[in-house]
């Protein structure tokens, strides 16, 4: 009897209370920090795969054998048959150097100008705006994160497996950018327009 009574007396509650509704979501920049269901992007999976596979992968794994080149591992000295730690470390700090400041630049311009790309239709001018405000913010977390990576990368791990090595540590930084490739672009100075890529609802 008395779960009857709470059973009904819920419903009697229920019936009372108005309907809760969502307002609608135009995909706009308002729309950007609002809690939401998880959606699973295709095209953006896509695009940052191709960009992987075509350009990333075959792109660093000859960028590490240019630094091999360029600063070839020091040898072993004659006397003791030991390599100098001091040598290795001096070449190891040469090489990230190198990578830190021109690879990482040139990858990262080439992701944020292949995402704009591909958001846009190929408009030189929102390709522009996606670089410009994604380039110093993404170049400034790099530096916290890659620099000690490839210090060890490059001096205590064969090159065979530098790629390996890199690719672990790439997963959780990929997940960084393409936070950062699908954020949204800024507006043009002229008159406000927001981006194709936001207006369309593609980013």
């Amino acid at each position: 009897m008395i779960a009857q009574l709470l059973e009904r007396r819920t419903q009697q509650r229920q019936t009372h209370l108005p309907l809760r509704q969502d307002p609608p979501r135009s995909g706009g920049p308002a729309d950007y920090g609002r809690p939401t269901a998880w959606r699973f992007d295709f095209v953006r999976l896509l695009r940052l795969t191709v960009y992987a596979g075509l350009i990333f992968a075959p792109a660093t794994k000859r960028w590490f054998e240019l630094l091999e080149s360029w600063f070839p591992s020091p040898l072993p000295d004659p006397s003791s048959g030991a390599v100098s730690g001091s040598a290795s470390f001096a070449v190891a700090m040469q090489r990230m150097l190198a990578d830190q400041l021109l690879y990482s630049v040139c990858v990262l311009c080439s992701l944020f100008l292949w995402s704009g790309a591909w958001e846009s239709g190929f408009d030189v001018g929102h390709m522009g705006r996606k670089l410009s405000a994604n380039l110093w913010p993404s170049l400034r977390a790099n530096w916290r994160l890659w620099p000690a990576v490839q210090l060890i990368n490059q001096s205590i791990v064969p090159l065979n497996m530098r790629m390996l090595v890199a690719a672990l540590v790439n997963i959780p930084w990929t997940a960084y950018l393409a936070s950062k490739a699908a954020a949204p672009t800024p507006a043009t100075a002229l008159g406000g327009r927001a981006s194709p890529g936001l207006e369309m609802g593609k980013i």
